[in-house]
């Protein structure tokens, strides 16, 4: 491995079942845990790498495929390429155009190696890049290992798998549950090693204080539904105690069906601050309510106020046409006592003759 400038870079291949490990960044305010099981295969062809650098912490998630060793070897060299990438590079470039290249390295890498040494030909790997600064989370990823911010017990963000069954999902043929259980599952349409030429997938994250970050391999994330998986890594407390108990229950379910599983591999990340994006949105998602309830209270005081006036003063038209009504029936009286008069003066006269 070529000398890394970085004091907590770390790149792990596990041999054995892992324990979790607990992850300090001298720079970001985060915290951070990372576990990855052999399952119920041979080796583990999971790999997983982390550091400072100097645009953010990053965190690197593979799941290695091929035999002969080529799945470990594929998956262990695309993060320590990665790494290697981001701690000396000179882009001046967005942060997503600097993953993208780094990835793109890893694959040319993968690629190099598989031609000169035929008993690895056709490895390959997924890959789940995260690098978290006070900006922003951004992201990259190419497979079907996935990663998933979530806030609240919800999720908030997810990649979406470049596989063949999520392929149908996207044009809604099937549901995800249906995809999660079918045969075809692992087979996947993009990965690293097997063409020159990558896609990968990019985002750009704003963040919350205690949102969390998983970046995790389909040995981790598909043994389960998603509203099952969302509800375990989402819940209050700890997130290495979270971890370590949602992987020992992924690890029990293999076991309990006969073993045979695959590798599981997760990263948490939470942060301990807000980006400052998020927090200006907040503040003026904060304003614009106020200035709304300021707003509806306002022309409830003048709704109530005219109503109020009204009542006080009476409707002018109904006033009028009282007045008129009354007029009128004052003149009919008098045109009737009028009539009276004169018929009795008639009936006198009469009377005298």
């Amino acid at each position: 491995m070529e000398s890394i400038k970085s004091d907590n870079y770390k790149a792990n291949v596990c041999e054995e079942p892992c324990k979790m490990e607990s992850i300090v960044s001298d720079k970001y305010k985060i915290k951070a845990f990372v576990e990855s099981r052999i399952g119920g295969r041979d080796e583990n062809q999971d790999s997983y790498a982390y550091s400072d650098t100097s645009i953010g912490f990053l965190a690197v998630v593979c799941d290695g495929m091929g035999g002969m060793n080529g799945g470990k070897t594929a998956s262990s060299l695309a993060v320590e390429t990665i790494v290697n990438f981001v701690l000396n590079t000179e882009e001046q470039a967005s942060l997503e155009v600097v993953l993208s290249k780094a990835i793109a390295e890893a694959n040319n890498t993968i690629i190099n190696c598989a031609q000169n040494n035929p008993e690895l030909r056709g490895m390959g790997t997924t890959v789940t890049a995260l690098l978290f600064n006070e900006d922003a989370v951004y992201v990259a990823h190419v497979g079907d290992s996935r990663i998933y911010q979530i806030r609240n017990n919800r999720r908030i963000f997810r990649t979406d798998d470049h596989s063949m069954v999520f392929e149908l999902v996207k044009k809604k043929v099937i549901t995800e549950e249906q995809a999660r259980l079918s045969s075809q599952s692992n087979i996947i349409t993009r990965a690293l090693g097997i063409q020159k030429d990558v896609i990968v997938d990019t985002q750009v994250l704003n963040y919350r204080k205690n949102d969390r970050f998983i970046l995790c391999t389909d040995g981790f994330h598909s043994v389960m539904s998603e509203k099952e998986f969302i509800s375990i890594i989402g819940k209050n407390g700890d997130i290495n105690i979270i971890l370590d108990n949602l992987s020992e229950k992924i690890d029990n379910r293999g076991k309990s069906k006969g073993g045979g599983h695959d590798n599981l591999t997760a990263f948490m990340i939470e942060a301990e601050q807000s980006s400052p994006t998020e927090d200006k949105r907040r503040k003026q998602r904060y304003i614009t309510y106020i200035a709304s309830a300021v707003i509806a209270l306002l022309i409830s005081i003048i709704l109530l106020f005219n109503s109020k006036t009204e009542k006080e003063n009476g409707n002018p038209i109904n006033n009028q046409e009282q007045t008129t009504s009354n007029s009128s029936d004052d003149n009919n009286g008098s045109s009737k006592s009028e009539s009276v008069e004169n018929d009795m003066n008639t009936k006198m006269s009469t009377n005298n003759k």
